[in-house]
């Protein structure tokens, strides 16, 4: 049901504005090969490391535009939305994205190392991002936050590496109106180094702003589990887990996206809508970032949770399988029948 609403959704030719920010990167995915040959997984890269290996060669395939905030603004605008996108876009590679772009410095530099179905990131911050701040943005957005506020849709990510995110939030947070802005999705993100003590104020953060935007969060299985650990613990299953800390931060909804379904917690309860498996593995990284992207699309064009998680996940499945981004053709030409 939920992907024959997809198809009756999209078929109206929604677009929804929708503003991205604020990180961007040069991602470079290369193939790793040592004297034995091509490392396909990486259990098979521990084992060379394990037996003493310590010299191998690595084989460039593709360097392409990336970032959190990037990915998510090329999937709204490959379903047909109007897009925005503030980020770290500095560089000639970021120059011919296909939609309106201010740039606020320097991108990060991105190595992804592609271990069969699992990938590898390294990642080098410019100095422009470590030291980002609430005022660039503000400056980027014309000297308010207006192009947030006014917009169907915001995505943004990356809240390890954009601290001052959180003094984003407060601003948005303390604007006049009640309830005057879109949905407002987070994709948080690596959390592995984020203190439980900085979850915490984003969640009292996240809680305000939800005042003003529909706040969706949007995470994987590693997210889940950091966020629960400071809720308390995992629950009992993944809905339960997404349930407390959903209930912790106080936002409209978290979604979780894995492999075989995606699961929405919402204040008016949870759902499941089934995923599909994949035929190959092509690309896994920046695949949560095009979720992401179709969570935004969907919400930010007032639909119903139902298809807007089918959208999102074929969004996501698409990605791995073929390393591209799905436009809205390519949704509308097959048969979605789960």
């Amino acid at each position: 049901m939920a992907y024959a609403e997809l198809r009756a959704e999209l078929s109206g030719n929604p677009s929804p504005r929708v503003v991205a920010f604020p990180d961007g990167s040069i991602d470079t995915f290369s193939r790793i090969r040592s004297p034995a040959g091509r490392l396909d997984s990486l259990t098979a890269f521990s084992d060379e490391l394990a037996d003493g290996k310590r010299s191998f060669h690595l084989e460039p395939e593709t360097r392409e535009a990336g970032g959190q905030a990037v990915n998510m603004a090329k999937q709204v605008h490959a379903l047909g939305g109007d897009t925005e996108l503030y980020g770290h876009l500095d560089d000639p590679l970021l120059a011919d994205l296909p939609f309106p772009c201010v740039s606020m410095g320097e991108p990060a530099a991105v190595s992804v190392l592609e271990l069969g179905d699992d990938g590898v990131l390294f990642a080098a911050e410019s100095d422009a991002i470590r030291d980002w701040t609430a005022a660039d943005v503000r400056t980027a957005m014309g000297g308010d936050f207006a192009p947030i506020r006014d917009a169907d849709g915001a995505c943004c990510g990356n809240i390890a590496s954009f601290p001052a995110l959180l003094d984003v939030f407060r601003s948005l947070a303390s604007t006049d109106g009640d309830g005057d802005g879109g949905a407002f999705v987070l994709d948080p993100g690596d959390l592995t180094d984020v203190a439980a003590e900085t979850i915490a104020d984003y969640f009292s953060v996240l809680s305000d702003l939800d005042d003003r935007f529909e706040v969706v969060l949007s995470v994987n299985d590693l997210e889940t589990d950091r966020l629960a650990e400071v809720v308390g613990g995992r629950g009992k299953s993944k809905s339960d887990s997404l349930e407390r800390i959903r209930d912790e931060a106080a936002v409209s909804a978290i979604v979780y996206h894995g492999t075989e379904r995606a699961v929405a917690a919402t204040r008016d309860g949870t759902l499941t809508v089934p995923n599909y498996t994949v035929s190959t593995v092509e690309r896994t990284t920046g695949a949560g970032d095009r979720f992401s992207g179709g969570l935004t699309f969907g919400r930010a064009s007032g639909w119903d949770w139902e298809p807007t998680l089918a959208l999102a996940n074929v969004c996501t499945s698409r990605y791995v399988e073929t390393a591209t981004t799905v436009d809205v053709e390519a949704v509308l030409s097959e048969e979605w029948t789960k």
